[in-house]
């Protein structure tokens, strides 16, 4: 949740143009930054740092906003903290990037106190204090940063720092939804749908909702494609449904990745399509999703035109059987396994443990890339 802000933030000191970029010409700056004034030397910092009107070079911007930073110039110190927090033109050093943050929100910079917020919430660099981190989000949020709001808004709701209060809650969700944060708006819609916080409200909850959507947000696409297949307070509508599967399942969620290929195999929503459906549920299947393994192997095995195909539907089935089985799932397994000699079974059961195999190296992998330092 917090941490989207430390990615977001980064990248935006690292690609944008410093503000009023076209104001003065770079000569001007240039002269100032030789008179010693602060302003100066950040912006020919944040030209250099962007690229914009100056070649890109992050270790001259690093020197020239640390000029204008220890003569205390807020916007200055907030980029210098961001460049230490990444390690972008000066050693990563997660120490110097919170004192930076810090000297910069004391004078009220609103990303500064908002990085704050975050460090103190997750404990990077600084004990981990929900107090403290709430009263940081708390004084980002009212400089008008959407993400300060939202995620404030989620501490409060959850009770975190603070004593649960549903109705702030949804009051900083507001703010934030209105600026067009979609994590915002989802959390807005929820709170509607469930009167908390706020009176019950199906159709704010549905506007919340499809605006999230429109947003991009993958969770809420998946959670109106539900509702549209479903019905659920609303009139059921699977050509929608369709829709909005396809774009949470291109963002990679799993359920909607297993979903729209059930749908497709169907023809519910869309015309059958039962290429684009097994194709679907290959990319859940893959992820792990015991559910997508198990549809997987059903439509394999219910249309097997070759040995090839059984001994894929076998594996399938065999690998979602620890998630529980049917008997009909059962029955299937015992048809397909007549259906083959003893090689062939043979090599349906390698497939299935080489699979496996494969998906626990890389977890053992990626488990290791996060506890690495």
């Amino acid at each position: 949740m917090l941490c989207i802000g430390l990615i977001a933030n980064a990248t935006r000191a690292a690609v944008e143009g410093p503000p009023d970029e076209d104001r003065f010409p770079v000569a001007y700056h240039a002269e100032a930054c030789a008179r010693g004034t602060a302003s100066g030397c950040r912006e020919l910092g944040l030209f250099h740092l962007s690229g914009t009107r100056l070649s890109r070079d992050p270790e001259r911007a690093a020197l020239l906003l640390a000029r204008a930073a220890n003569e205390g110039d807020a916007e200055a110190q907030y980029h210098l903290g961001i460049l230490h927090d990444v390690g972008l033109g000066v050693a990563l050093d997660p120490d110097a990037s919170q004192s930076w943050f810090q000297e910069a929100a004391q004078q009220e910079h609103a990303l500064a106190q908002f990085e704050l917020g975050v460090a103190y919430y997750v404990g990077k660099a600084v004990e981990r204090n929900l107090s403290t981190a709430l009263g940081w989000l708390e004084k980002a949020a009212a400089h008008g940063v959407a993400e300060a709001q939202f995620n404030l808004a989620s501490m409060i709701r959850d009770g975190e720092g603070s004593e649960a209060d549903p109705k702030t809650a949804a009051d900083w969700f507001h703010q934030s939804a209105d600026q067009g944060y979609p994590q915002a708006q989802y959390s807005l819609a929820a709170m509607y749908y469930q009167g908390n916080g706020v009176s019950r409200n199906a159709a704010q909850g549905e506007r919340w909702l499809i605006r999230a959507a429109e947003g991009g947000l993958a969770t809420a696409q998946l959670t109106l494609a539900d509702i549209y297949r479903t019905g659920t307070g609303t009139e059921s509508d699977p050509r929608e449904a369709v829709r909005w599967y396809r774009l949470a399942a291109a963002q990679g969620l799993v359920p909607a990745q297993r979903t729209l290929g059930i749908m497709l195999l169907r023809g519910d929503g869309a015309e059958p399509d039962r290429e684009a459906g097994l194709v679907w549920l290959h990319k859940a299947a893959y992820a792990g999703d015991a559910l997508s393994q198990q549809a997987l192997g059903r439509a394999i095995a219910r249309d097997a035109l070759t040995i090839d195909d059984a001994i894929q539907a076998h594996m399938w089935l065999s690998l979602a059987a620890p998630a529980g089985q049917s008997e009909t799932d059962r029955q299937t397994l015992r048809r397909l396994e007549h259906a083959m000699n003893p090689e062939q079974l043979d090599a349906a059961q390698q497939l299935a443990r080489e699979w496996q195999h494969s998906r626990e190296e890389f977890q053992f992998r990626e488990s290791e890339a996060f506890a690495a330092p």
